[in-house]
C-alpha cells in the first residue's frame, strides 16, 4: 500500500502544496511578527523617551527654582530676621518674605509647596497656606535626610515619594532640596526644600503613555535602586529581581527592549531608560501576551486555514491518483496472467483511457511480450555481470546531494571571499573522491577509514557548522588494523541523514576499542533513535540471509546498514560484531567490529578494556 502509485501520488502531491502553505504562513508569521514587535517595542522606547524628558523637566524647573530662591540676598536676610512673632514688624517682615519668594517664583504653586528651615529652629512653609515659625527644637532633627543634604554642600539632592515630615499633608511628595548659607557664607546652616505633590507626577506619567495604559506597568527607580514610582505598590519579586539587576549591572543591558518572566512565569517584554538630569531609569513593561493579542489570532486563522485546504487537497489529489491508477491497476492484473508457458497464446484486450500516455503503456505492453523472450537472456547474462559490479559500486557510490551541497558550500565561501576554508574543502572533498574512488584494495587500514571519516566530517560541519558537534575516541592501536573499506563514514552518514530529527546540537560520537580479542566500532548518536518496527524488519532480515550467498541481496542504493552487515557477515561469518539499539540516554548506537588478528592476539599492544 505504501510503495502503490496511488498512495505515492495522493500523498505527495497534498506534501507539496502543504509545503507551500507552510513555507508561506512561515513567512507571514515571521514578517508580520518582526514588524508588530518593532512597532510595539518603538512604542514602549517612545514611552520611555517620553517619561524620561517629562521627568527631567518638572524636576529641572524645580531646580532652577530652588536655584533662584537660595541666591536671593534680600529672601535670605528675610529669613534670618523676626518674621516669626506676632509684632507688627514680624507681620510686615512676612508680607516682604511672600512678596520676594513670589517675584522671584512667578508662577503658582499649584502642585508644589515650600519649605525652609535651619539649625537655629527657623521654619517657613509656602503652600495653599503659609506658615512663619520660631520652633524650640531644630527641623534637621526631625527630617532624616537633612544632613544629606548638608553634606551636598549646596547642590541639589532629589528625595524619593514620602510624606513630608514637617508640613502635614495626605499626600505623599517628590522633594528637591539645597542647603544655603543665610547667615555664614564659609557655611551652610539651612535647608531649601520644594515639594512636588506625587500625585501631579503620577497624572503627568499617566498623560506620557501611549495606547494601551492599563496594561502598560511603568517603575521609576532612582541611583539607590529606591522605588520613585509607582510609590507604596508591592512589585512581583522576579519582576524586582529583573529591575535590580538592570540597575546594579548596566552594562550588560542595552537600551532595547528585553524578556523577563513574571510572578506568574509569564513573558514580558521590559524597556529601560536613564533620564540625563534626574538619573533615574524608567521601566516600561507590557506582556507579550498583550502585545501580540491580534497576531496570536491570526496565527490561529491560518492554522486552521491551513487543514481546511490540506482536507480539500487530499480530496481532489485522490480524485486524481484514483483516475491515474485504476487503468494501471487493470494492466498489473494482465501483467500477472502472463507467464513464460502463454507468452506466445496470450491475448491483451483492446483498452483505452483518457490520459494518452497511459493508453500509449497499455499498448507498450502489448509490443513489450513479443521481445520477452529474447531480453530473458540478455538479462540473465546482465545479472551475471551486475553481481560481480555490485561491490565495486557500493564502493565507489557516492550520495549527489551532499555533493550538491557540498559544491554549494563552497560556492557560498567564494562569495564571502574566505580562501582557506574553500582551499580546506576542497582538499577534503579531494580525499574523499580519491578514497571511495580507488578499488584497489577491499580492506584499509582503519587510520586511513577514519581519514576519510575526518574528510567527511569536515564537509558536513561546513554546512551545520556549530550545530553539530563529532567526538573521536580511537585506541590509537588500532590505527594499523586491516578493516573492510567504508565501514565507519557510512556510520556517521546514516546518523547525520536520520540522526538530525530533533533540536540541536546533533551529537555524534565515534569510538574505537578492543574488547575481549575483538575490535570494535561504535557510532552513537543524539537523535530519536530506531524505532521498534525497523529494528524487527532489520533483524528479521537479516537472520534470512543465505549463509551461503548473502551478495543476492545487496542493492545499488547507498551504504545502508544492511549491505554494512552483509560485507560483514562475508569477512567475518559468525564471528561478526553487528549490534542497532538505542541506548537509555537516548538516540541510536551501531556497534560493529570482528575478531583480532592472530598475532595481535598473542603479543599486540592492543589494550582490552
Amino acid at each position: 500500500m505504501m510503495k502503490s502509485l496511488h498512495f505515492k501520488l495522493l500523498w505527495r502531491y497534498a506534501a507539496l502544496i502543504l509545503s507551500i502553505i507552510i513555507i508561506f504562513m512561515v513567512f507571514l508569521y515571521f514578517i508580520w511578527g518582526n514588524t508588530l514587535r518593532a512597532n510595539a517595542t518603538g512604542e514602549l522606547l517612545a514611552d520611555c523617551d517620553n517619561i524620561c524628558t517629562l521627568l527631567d523637566t518638572e524636576l529641572d524647573q524645580l531646580d532652577q527654582l530652588s536655584k533662584r530662591i537660595v541666591s536671593s540676598n534680600q529672601l535670605q536676610a528675610l529669613f534670618v530676621k523676626d518674621i516669626y512673632s506676632d509684632t507688627a514688624g514680624a507681620y510686615y517682615g512676612r508680607m516682604a518674605f511672600s512678596d520676594t519668594l513670589f517675584e522671584i517664583i512667578r508662577l503658582s504653586f499649584n502642585h508644589m509647596e515650600l519649605n525652609m528651615f535651619d539649625v537655629s529652629g527657623r521654619y517657613v512653609h509656602v503652600g495653599m497656606t503659609s506658615s512663619f515659625e520660631k520652633r524650640t527644637e531644630s527641623p534637621l532633627d526631625v527630617v532624616p535626610w537633612g544632613q544629606q543634604v548638608l553634606d551636598a554642600y549646596g547642590k541639589k539632592v532629589i528625595l524619593p515619594a514620602h510624606f513630608p515630615e514637617l508640613n502635614t499633608t495626605d499626600e505623599a511628595m517628590i522633594s528637591l532640596c539645597r542647603a544655603f548659607s543665610p547667615e555664614n557664607p564659609t557655611r551652610e546652616t539651612a535647608i531649601l526644600e520644594l515639594q512636588l505633590q506625587y500625585p501631579y507626577i503620577c497624572q503627568r506619567i499617566e498623560d506620557a503613555i501611549h495606547n494601551e495604559k492599563e496594561k502598560k506597568k511603568i517603575f521609576v527607580y532612582n541611583q539607590a535602586q529606591e522605588l520613585i514610582y509607582p510609590y507604596g505598590e508591592t512589585i512581583p519579586e522576579q519582576t524586582k529581581t529583573y529591575i535590580a539587576d538592570v540597575l546594579t549591572h548596566p552594562e550588560s543591558y542595552t537600551d532595547m527592549p528585553s524578556t523577563a518572566r513574571t510572578l506568574e512565569n509569564k513573558p514580558v517584554l521590559f524597556t529601560h531608560k536613564t533620564s540625563d538630569f534626574t538619573k533615574w531609569t524608567v521601566f516600561v513593561a507590557e506582556s507579550e501576551e498583550d502585545l501580540f493579542f491580534s497576531f496570536y489570532q491570526f496565527r490561529t486563522l491560518i492554522i486552521v486555514v491551513t487543514l481546511v485546504v490540506l482536507l480539500l487537497t487530499l480530496f481532489i489529489t485522490n480524485q486524481i491518483a484514483t483516475s491515474v491508477s485504476a487503468p494501471l491497476q487493470k494492466l498489473e492484473q494482465y501483467a500477472r496472467t502472463l507467464t513464460l508457458d502463454n507468452l506466445d497464446t496470450f491475448e491483451l484486450p483492446e483498452y483505452k483511457n483518457s490520459f494518452r500516455e497511459l493508453t500509449s503503456l497499455y499498448c507498450s505492453f502489448g509490443q513489450m511480450k513479443s521481445n520477452l523472450q529474447k531480453s530473458l537472456k540478455d538479462v540473465v547474462s546482465a545479472h551475471t555481470m551486475a553481481v560481480d559490479a555490485q561491490m565495486l559500486a557500493l564502493q565507489s557510490q557516492m550520495n549527489p546531494h551532499f555533493l550538491y551541497n557540498t559544491l554549494a558550500s563552497i560556492s557560498i565561501l567564494a562569495e564571502e571571499g574566505d580562501d582557506a576554508k574553500i582551499s580546506q574543502v576542497c582538499d577534503d572533498l579531494s580525499l574523499l573522491l580519491r578514497y571511495i574512488s580507488s578499488g584497489s584494495a577491499r580492506n584499509v587500514k582503519l587510520e586511513q577509514e577514519i581519514e576519510h571519516t575526518v574528510s567527511y566530517i569536515n564537509l558536513i560541519k561546513i554546512k551545520y557548522e556549530e550545530r553539530i558537534q563529532f567526538h573521536l575516541d580511537i585506541d590509537s592501536s588500532l590505527m594499523s588494523l586491516q578493516v573492510p573499506k567504508l565501514i565507519v563514514q557510512p556510520l556517521v552518514e546514516n546518523c547525520v541523514k536520520y540522526g538530525l530529527e530533533v533540536d540541536p546540537p546533533w551529537v555524534i560520537t565515534i569510538s574505537g576499542y578492543i574488547q575481549n580479542s575483538f575490535w570494535m566500532i561504535q557510532v552513537q548518536d543524539t537523535g530519536s533513535g530506531f524505532s521498534p518496527e525497523y529494528l524487527d524488519e532489520f533483524y528479521q532480515k537479516s537472520a534470512g540471509l543465505k549463509a551461503d550467498n548473502p551478495i543476492s541481496d545487496l542493492n545499488i542504493n547507498g551504504l545502508g546498514l544492511m549491505n554494512l552487515y552483509i560485507r560483514l557477515h562475508l569477512l567475518y561469518k559468525d564471528q561478526m560484531v553487528f549490534k542497532l539499539e538505542n541506548p537509555p540516554e537516548g538516540g541510536a548506537r551501531v556497534t560493529i567490529g570482528g575478531p583480532l588478528p592472530a598475532e595481535t592476539n598473542n603479543g599486540g599492544t592492543y589494550h582490552e578494556v
